[in-house]
């Protein structure tokens, strides 16, 4: 006889053929070898294999007897992961950990990724700011050069006249004189969020890049310039760095830049204008971004 002590269950033991029990001594002859297998199969499905796997790589010596001679086979009981059973000395997480995990790792994506999305808006507020810059200075210097006047000498040209010149140096695709379509038909907004006005559309393009300008002759209204500037300035732009799109907003789209003779395109304000603050209305923020390199006011 063998004596192997294990736990089992009904469904094992009616495969082994011996009847159900706790501990149990069952006589095995070399035709039960295959059943023995499998019965361990269905132990270690039904979790109820030991904790620890290692003890079951062993051999059982199992005496049985044929012919009236007694003979013993070496059962080796191999490891579970050896027959592609999992054992239960490998815990899992339970449901509401996962999902308590889930939600920690929603939140800090959300944040992380609105961060990122804040952060890559305002870098390209300053790039598109960089470039409306420039293409007013080249187009002023263009004119200057054609017209055989010194940079931002135009006191001369009619409004109208002026504007002209300067659409054809730039590579304007949308042209509104008199018209609606390049900026916003709705009031503009200060920093503060409050109204600012409509912005009159007299003249106004939109470029390539999709920034609308608009010109003013005789419009040099004071925009934080020294008083130097101020005394020769012939007019003013107005730019929106994405066209009539949102959020048409002082600070952020909208930035004003003045005509000064001798100079070109100056950026109004100062880098530390009062009143490029979140409380103030915002019209002097061109001067702050450009030389900050941010968009970020206190």
């Amino acid at each position: 006889q063998a004596f192997i002590s294990l736990r089992c269950n009904s469904l094992c033991l009616r495969i082994l053929r011996v009847p159900p029990c706790g501990n149990f001594a069952s006589y095995l002859d070399t035709q039960h070898k295959g059943e023995f297998v499998y019965f361990l199969k269905l132990f270690k499905r039904k979790n109820n294999f030991p904790q620890n796997p290692q003890k079951h790589d062993k051999i059982i010596p199992i005496i049985y007897r044929k012919k009236g001679n007694y003979k013993k086979w070496n059962l080796k009981i191999p490891p579970p992961e050896q027959i592609g059973v999992k054992t239960n000395n490998y815990k899992g997480f339970t449901l509401a950990e996962v999902l308590i995990t889930l939600v920690i790792i929603g939140i800090v994506a959300a944040i992380t990724v609105t961060s990122i999305l804040q952060s890559t808006k305002r870098q390209e507020t300053v790039s598109k700011l960089k470039k409306a810059y420039s293409v007013l200075q080249q187009a002023i210097i263009k004119i200057a050069t054609d017209e055989g006047v010194p940079v931002g000498d135009f006191s001369l040209m009619s409004n109208d006249e002026f504007f002209d010149k300067f659409a054809n140096a730039v590579n304007t695709t949308k042209l509104c004189k008199r018209t609606s379509g390049c900026f916003s038909d709705k009031p503009l907004k200060a920093l503060n969020g409050g109204d600012w006005s409509v912005y009159n559309r007299e003249n106004s393009l939109v470029t390539a890049d999709g920034i609308a300008f608009g010109w003013s002759k005789d419009y040099c209204a004071s925009k934080g310039l020294s008083q130097e500037d101020e005394q020769n300035c012939i007019g003013r732009f107005i730019v929106d760095l994405n066209g009539d799109a949102p959020p048409n907003r002082f600070g952020y789209d909208i930035f004003f830049f003045q005509m000064v003779q001798g100079k070109g395109a100056v950026p109004a304000g100062t880098a530390n204008s009062s009143d490029c603050r979140k409380r103030r209305s915002g019209v002097t923020c061109a001067a702050v971004v450009l030389s900050t390199g941010e968009v970020k006011y206190q």
